[in-house]
């Protein structure tokens, strides 16, 4: 399904950081299961891009043009969680995009080998970061865990497979 020429429906968001309501595609709001696989990226705008940033890709494009000249993309990626958070994620990391990266250029793709699975986008979040060596100190991550739509603390976190240190990949800063 192409989700630029979906029928869109508004989902109020209950403790917005950004906007009262996201208009979301109704096949997603509406589906059983919502899976997400997003690219290991670095990103310009808000560090990384994983499991939160992918949902970006849900919303029109005037409201993403309106998030970047608002310079709110962090917290439209929380508000857009709690609208409508995926069920279960695989992050593709075999090959990502490092560097300044973002959207859709994949001028310095990085091949990382990794595949992540989580059904806890913000963990996701919390873990890929340190996967990638980039700062995990990210807002929208931050904020995300705060508002208790995740688990950001590699405390609770259960990790299976190689650990952190056995599977991190050093990714080019988007800086």
């Amino acid at each position: 399904m192409d989700l630029d020429y979906a029928e869109f429906v508004d989902v109020p968001v209950k403790n917005p950081l950004y906007l009262d309501t996201i208009a979301l595609p109704r096949a997603v709001v509406e589906a059983d299961v919502y899976i997400s696989v997003p690219v290991l990226k670095t990103h310009v705008s808000c560090g990384v891009s994983i499991a939160l940033k992918n949902s970006f890709g849900l919303v029109p494009d005037d409201t993403k043009i309106q998030a970047h000249r608002d310079n709110a993309i962090e917290e439209i990626l929380v508000d857009i969680a709690q609208a409508k958070s995926p069920d279960l994620i695989f992050a593709d990391g075999r090959i990502g995009a490092e560097g300044v990266a973002g959207g859709s250029d994949f001028r310095f793709p990085k091949a990382a080998n990794l595949i992540c699975v989580s059904d806890d986008p913000v963990a996701m979040d919390a873990v890929c970061p340190r996967l990638m060596r980039q700062n995990p100190r990210v807002r929208y991550i931050q904020w995300a865990g705060e508002m208790m739509l995740g688990n950001d603390s590699l405390d609770y976190i259960n990790i299976h497979g190689l650990s952190i240190d056995e599977a991190s990949v050093q990714f080019m800063s988007p800086a």
